[in-house]
């Protein structure tokens, strides 16, 4: 809704506390324009993209079953100068990944990690598109991502009617190492600015569409292929 996020923790039958006991309001002050969850550290992280162009994280933590025990906590992170479209993430032990569409046109990783008392968001990579007024979609390549090595792969269109596969090595971390990004294939097809991309269940087929109304579908081998 406008300017809050309700959060509510879903227990099993077993459970003798009914839902609305654990549910949290978040007053944010922004319109909320996209959100996602990620399994960070062991604990459930929402994620929210704001009209602001911030980046919200709210974590709800507990030490017992009593709604007393429970306590929340939120950091913001300013990633765009403009609102955000989409937001999506892949768990990355210790860490997550989050993507952020923007709507100028931009999409950015941001590193979540966490542990206890601490949390840190930071930005880690960025695909700028320079002269494009349209909010474009990009997403993370189910089969490459989360590689033991750390790997993150991305695809995302571009204003130049392509169909771009970034790929990015991890540090020992598991994070990715920004400066190593590089596109690894380019997909043509397209004849006008591809604005949004998504895979199939089993993540053997790529589905884009651009500006002018047209859907591909793209059979995918391997990441270079």
């Amino acid at each position: 809704t406008e300017a809050e996020i309700t959060v509510i923790m879903l227990g099993s039958e077993a459970m003798e506390y009914s839902d609305t006991e654990l549910g949290a309001s978040v007053e944010i002050g922004s319109v909320v324009q996209a959100m996602c969850c990620a399994t960070e550290s062991g604990q459930q992280i929402v994620f929210a993209g704001l009209a602001d162009g911030k980046l919200l994280a709210y974590r709800h933590m507990n030490s017992g079953l009593e709604p007393a025990s429970h306590r929340q906590e939120c950091w913001t992170l300013e990633v765009a100068s403009k609102g955000i479209t989409h937001l999506s993430t892949v768990a990355l032990k210790p860490s997550a990944i989050v993507m952020v569409n923007t709507l100028d046109g931009g999409i950015k990783l941001v590193l979540a990690k966490g542990a206890n008392q601490t949390f840190e968001m930071r930005e880690v990579w960025c695909f700028k598109h320079d002269n494009l007024t349209l909010a474009l979609r990009g997403c993370f390549c189910p089969a490459i991502t989360g590689a033991p090595a750390g790997t993150i792969s991305v695809v995302c269109g571009d204003e130049h009617n392509l169909v771009l596969v970034h790929s990015m090595r991890g540090n020992q971390d598991r994070t990715p190492r920004a400066q190593q990004n590089q596109v690894v294939n380019q997909l043509l097809g397209h004849e006008a600015p591809v604005l949004s991309c998504g895979w199939s269940g089993d993540g053997t087929i790529l589905l884009t569409c651009d500006s002018a109304g047209s859907v591909c579908l793209w059979k995918c081998e391997s990441l270079s292929e």
